[in-house]
C-alpha cells in the first residue's frame, strides 16, 4: 500500500494491492535502485493506480509485507548458459514464493548437485549437464521443500540464435552504460565489452576498442 502519511498528495487512502515479484533487477554497485538495501518494486500501471493516483506515474513510498504466492501452471525453469556453465532463472513459485537452496540434477549423476545464487532468481550451476534430463529441487525460506523430477528432457540445448541475441542484448547495454555522463568502468567490466565488442562487431573493433582505452 501506498503510504500516506509520508505522501498524502499522492497516495490513495487505504489503497491495497497484492502482486507478485521476482528479482531482475541486478545490484550494480552504484548506489541505483538495484543496490540494496533500496527495496522497490517496478509496478504495472493498473497495480500503481490501485494505490496512488494518477498523474504521478512514478516514485511513492510504500509499505509492504509478505503474503502467501497463488500461483497457476507449475514452477518455471529458464535455461541459460553453455557447457559447464548453467544460469537458471526459477519462476512462478508459489507458497512463500523465496527461494533460499535450490539443486539440480542430471540423469547422468548420481546425486543432488548444489546451485549458488547468482542474482535474484537466477542460481548457477559449474557441471556440465548437456544432453542430460535434469531434476530440481528447492528448499523454500518457510522449510517446505519441492522436487521436480525429470522436468527438462535431454534434448535441451541453447541455440546458436539464442546465444547471438543474448550477446547482442548484453553488447547494447554495455554500449549504453559506458555512454553514460559519471560511470567509470572497472577494468573487469572492460574486459566484458572487449569480449562482446569482439563477438558482436568482429577482432578489427575489439582491437580499436583497446587501444583506445584510457586509464581506468
Amino acid at each position: 500500500m501506498c503510504d500516506f502519511k509520508a505522501d498524502p498528495k499522492w497516495c490513495l487512502r487505504h489503497g491495497v494491492v497484492t502482486v507478485t515479484t521476482t528479482n531482475f533487477c541486478p545490484a550494480n554497485n552504484n548506489g541505483g535502485w538495484c543496490d540494496p538495501p533500496r527495496h522497490h518494486f517496478d509496478m504495472s500501471m493498473p497495480a500503481f493506480l490501485r494505490i496512488a493516483k494518477q498523474g504521478n506515474e512514478g516514485i511513492v513510498p510504500v509499505l509492504y509485507r509478505r503474503v502467501a504466492c497463488k500461483r497457476r501452471g507449475g514452477v518455471h525453469f529458464t535455461l541459460r548458459g553453455q557447457s559447464n556453465f548453467n544460469l537458471i532463472m526459477i519462476s512462478n513459485v508459489g507458497g512463500s514464493g523465496d527461494v533460499e537452496a535450490a539443486w539440480v540434477r542430471g540423469s547422468g549423476t548420481r546425486s543432488w548437485v548444489p546451485m549458488h545464487r547468482n542474482w535474484g532468481a537466477n542460481w548457477q550451476s559449474n557441471v556440465d549437464l548437456r544432453s542430460q534430463t535434469l531434476s530440481f529441487k528447492l528448499t523454500l525460506v518457510d522449510g517446505k521443500t519441492l522436487e521436480f523430477f525429470n522436468v527438462v528432457p535431454s534434448t535441451w540445448r541453447m541455440t546458436v540464435i539464442e546465444l547471438n541475441e543474448l550477446i547482442d542484448t548484453k553488447f547494447k547495454v554495455s554500449e549504453w552504460m559506458s555512454g553514460k555522463v559519471g560511470n567509470t568502468f572497472s577494468p573487469g567490466d572492460r574486459a566484458v565489452q572487449l569480449d562482446l565488442i569482439g563477438r558482436v562487431r568482429g577482432l578489427e573493433s575489439a582491437e580499436s576498442y583497446f587501444q583506445n582505452l584510457g586509464p581506468s
